[in-house]
């Protein structure tokens, strides 16, 4: 994104309208977002309705900065995450100097936290995934026009762009007849919707005893929140989590719900 300098915003004159869509995440925490659209930084209220952002910032690097400051204020803890641009490198003098110290002070309580988790003290930190080998798997509990339950082992797992704007995850399960796969376009923890814009995809796929033929749902292209996947940790080591989907359709007809939950890892 190149910084205009100018708040993109629709007047009642009839300024032309740049769009509400959240095209990427920078930082997500328990209730709020930090992140971009087509030209403006935003934070959005993920328990708000709509995808309209609860505030609207210009690109310009002091816009960037202060929807940053304002994200802090809304959401205290995200102060452990230090983005590389919160420390502009031309600022001079006394200003200059109180970047340097928040930037040095942040950095400490960084190298804090990653000792403690490391060392196994106290909580860890948000989005570090603790999955054992033995816990690669997801378990599904399918209802409706086919049903079907079972234990599904790990197939394979994909991350992408984790430490950037717009990071993604894939991961697939299979197993006594069933398969999962998840498929998740700028992943946060908490609740993550299928449907619309979204491009987060869920597959289920039953054969051999539990469908006479091959039969596939796939939600994504129907109403937002066909499938509700809650992610409780992620990163490029692995994610985990529970879904639950309601009226999953297949290219027949079939409808289904779904619960279950799911628990990959890159570790071998």
């Amino acid at each position: 994104m190149s910084g205009s300098g100018e708040a993109a915003t629709t007047t009642s004159g009839g300024t032309k309208s740049l769009g509400e869509q959240r095209l990427g995440i920078i930082h997500s925490g328990s209730r709020y977002v930090f992140g971009f659209g087509p030209d403006f930084y935003g934070i959005w209220d993920e328990m708000a309705p709509g995808e309209k952002p609860l505030e609207r910032f210009d690109t310009s690097q002091e816009g960037r900065v202060a929807g940053w400051q304002r994200y802090l204020e809304l959401d205290p803890a995200a102060a452990d995450f230090v983005p590389s641009w919160m420390v502009p490198p031309h600022v001079e003098g006394p200003k200059r100097r109180r970047w340097i110290a928040w930037a040095i002070a942040a950095g400490v309580v960084a190298i804090a936290i990653v000792a403690i988790v490391v060392f196994g003290g106290g909580k860890k930190k948000a989005n570090v995934v603790v999955v054992r080998p033995q816990d690669k798997e997801a378990k599904l509990t399918v209802t409706g026009d086919l049903s079907a339950t079972g234990t599904l082992t790990q197939k394979s797992f994909t991350a992408q762009g984790i430490d950037q704007g717009l990071p993604l995850l894939s991961g697939d399960w299979t197993g006594n007849g069933l398969e999962l796969k998840i498929r998740l376009v700028g992943p946060h923890r908490g609740d993550n919707l299928t449907g619309g814009f979204r491009q987060n995809i869920v597959d289920i796929i039953l054969s051999g005893a539990n469908s006479p033929t091959t039969e596939s749902f796939q939600s994504n292209a129907g109403a937002p929140g066909d499938c509700v996947i809650h992610v409780a940790s992620f990163g490029s080591s692995g994610m985990k989590g529970n879904l639950s989907c309601t009226g999953v359709e297949s290219s027949a007809g079939k409808t289904i719900e779904v619960k279950g939950t799911f628990a990959i890892s890159a570790s071998t």
